[in-house]
């Protein structure tokens, strides 16, 4: 019976799952910058460290996120007997799967309509943000996957709380955005006098014990690293990122606006027609108060990114299902039921179509074997430890902002290529210094540089391999 109601999304997602684990499985490629050897070496590290915490980054506490999401991409790449390459990824693409079905199980709800929900679902999928985040090591997943639990198990707190839990322990702070709206939608209710002053509290209080247990691991942490923590994961991490362009993440004011009119092409004219008929429905009073909360749970975020100064596009990530909710929620204009199928099997049929075919699903990959992986392969080979000399471009985008004002504590970590502490497995450090470096080259067993910067080198050391600008010296 379940298999006959949802057959449309049951189908969907088995073409979709299994063509995505074909291509993980059978066509790794190395762990890219900076997402993916970032939060594999965290969690590998605070497995070495017993540190559960905080993550690790060459052996030192990272303070910028919570633990729990790195922990278990640590744990997946430890115990699966599978390169960390396939591992980690197919456990990722697991997570996104699990997302899609919540996210079918919430418009559901919301439009009242298999049909939308299913729509909602491919849309989704086939967003290019959301499809490179469903074949790539991240942690965006883990904190959608926690609002829309959330949402789905608002009256039930404490599911809904773990869920949240989730959340909050990928991306921090964010993971309290659905407390917010929540706790807003109660407040709206009660002044317009749909819930008395005791249901209010009541409500209140819920949400104050549900922020209270997710807050337990700032305050542990707060124990522990003191003002260092609230230096590096509250107030860099967070409340800067909204106030400045950090790390050169710049963009014009309406960079949100056009990228996500860009994730949906010709899509967004339906997602305005379906946002626009959710308003006309709640105006005239043909959905509930509650209704029009799922149909637009995520709205408000998505104002909020255009706030922000730092651009980053993974971050429209969570908030892609909403307007892909809306493309589908256009379905609703057609009223013959047998109108509305023909169109939905059209047009669900033409984006699988070109999800998969034009678009070129099985031969797109997000990494290769770049010159700085094989670099810190060979190195690992060869060598007891690694400085690294980021290029001279880098070097100056790096002062620049630091003039600026425009990085934090943990910028300078990451080199120009983070998957080489990965691939390199040892102690490695970055330079972005040229007199940092000259000071470290004779005590370094292994260096590398760029082609440039050969000028540096000194007689005594010797060659080992050159790959593209990229030089192993010895």
């Amino acid at each position: 019976m379940i298999f006959k109601r949802h057959i449309f999304l049951i189908v969907f997602l088995l073409l979709f799952g299994t063509l995505l684990f074909y291509k993980l499985s059978i066509f790794p490629k190395p762990l890219f910058d900076w997402d993916e050897s970032l939060y594999v070496q965290n969690g590998l590290e605070m497995l070495e460290h017993r540190s559960f915490l905080v993550p690790f980054w060459q052996g030192q506490p990272w303070l910028d996120k919570p633990p729990l999401s790195p922990l278990l991409l640590g744990i997946v790449a430890k115990l699966l007997p599978l390169p960390v390459e396939i591992s980690t990824r197919l456990y990722t693409l697991a997570l996104s799967i699990i997302a899609l079905v919540l996210i079918y199980k919430l418009y559901l709800k919301a439009g009242q309509s298999r049909l939308t929900a299913v729509l909602t679902v491919i849309i989704t999928a086939f967003t290019p943000i959301f499809l490179q985040r469903s074949q790539v090591v991240s942690l965006d997943v883990t904190l959608l996957i926690g609002w829309l639990g959330f949402f789905l198990w608002l009256e039930k707190p404490i599911l809904s709380v773990l869920f949240l839990f989730l959340s909050v322990q990928s991306k921090s702070l964010l993971g309290f955005y659905p407390l917010a709206i929540y706790g807003l939608y109660l407040v709206y209710l009660w002044l317009i006098k749909e819930i008395k002053t005791d249901k209010l509290w009541q409500k209140i209080r819920i949400i104050i014990w549900q922020a209270s247990f997710l807050s337990l691991w700032y305050l542990i942490a707060l124990l522990v690293y003191q003002e260092h923590f609230v230096q590096a994961h509250l107030i860099e991490s967070h409340f800067r990122r909204v106030s400045a362009s950090l790390e050169s993440h710049f963009g014009q004011r309406t960079y949100y606006l056009d990228l996500m009119a860009d994730q949906l092409g010709w899509l967004g004219v339906l997602a305005l027609i379906g946002f626009g008929s959710s308003l006309i429905a709640f105006w005239q009073k043909k959905i509930s108060h509650r209704v029009f909360l799922l149909q637009n749970a995520f709205l408000p975020w998505f104002l909020f990114l255009n706030l922000t100064k730092t651009k980053i596009a993974w971050y429209l990530y969570p908030v892609i299902p909403q307007f892909a909710f809306y493309a589908g929620y256009s379905l609703t204009i057609l009223k013959p039921k047998l109108i509305r199928l023909g169109v939905f099997v059209i047009l669900g049929g033409y984006l699988i179509y070109q999800g998969i075919i034009q678009n070129n699903l099985l031969g797109t990959f997000y990494s290769q074997e770049d010159a700085h992986i094989k670099i810190a392969k060979t190195a690992r080979q060869k060598c007891d430890n690694l400085a690294v000399l980021v290029p001279d471009y880098t070097r100056e985008t790096y002062w620049t902002l630091k003039k600026m004002n425009l990085i934090i504590e943990s910028t300078s970590w990451w080199g120009e290529h983070p998957s080489m502490v990965y691939y390199f497995g040892k102690p490695l450090r970055f330079y972005y210094s040229v007199n940092d470096f000259k000071k470290v080259q004779d005590q370094a067993d292994c260096f590398v540089i760029n082609s440039p910067d050969q000028k540096l080198v000194k007689k005594n050391r010797q060659l080992i391999v050159t790959f593209d600008k990229m030089l192993l010296y010895r």
